[in-house]
């Protein structure tokens, strides 16, 4: 099974380490990114340190349901460096949200494996099976 390594906040990959927008602000500046592709039914949900943004996609007359987990990014003191973790969880649905629209794809079929069927994400229906293959 996949483990998911710990990232750290002076990771030279890091690139919003510098950042100083607040986690609330760049909350805001989420639901307006999600606002502005046509993204409607947005709502936050915080389960023990792991945040969440829920949204919907039309596609086809319906309502798809669409969550994507803020990424974790710690300083070296071991705790969650939440302007870091923010900033990439925006940019990295900012330069989605743009792909989709330059590439004329549909938000669902960018955010396929965050689409959500009875409860469960596809990535987390379809990892397992892979896994064991």
């Amino acid at each position: 099974m996949f483990e998911p390594r710990k990232i750290f906040n002076d990771d030279p990959l890091v690139h919003y380490r510098n950042s100083t927008v607040n986690p609330e602000a760049t909350k805001h500046q989420v639901d307006a990114l999600l606002s502005e592709y046509g993204l409607v039914n947005i709502k936050w949900t915080q389960n023990g340190e792991v945040y969440t943004v829920h949204f919907e996609a039309p596609f086809k007359g319906r309502l798809i349901p669409i969550r994507k987990t803020c990424p974790l990014i710690y300083d070296r003191n071991g705790h969650v460096d939440w302007t870091v973790s923010m900033r990439t969880l925006y940019w990295g649905l900012k330069a989605a949200l743009e792909n989709a629209y330059v590439s004329s794809i549909t938000i669902v079929e960018t955010f396929l494996s965050n689409v959500v069927i009875n409860g469960t994400t596809l990535k987390d229906t379809i990892m397992p099976q892979l896994e064991q293959r």
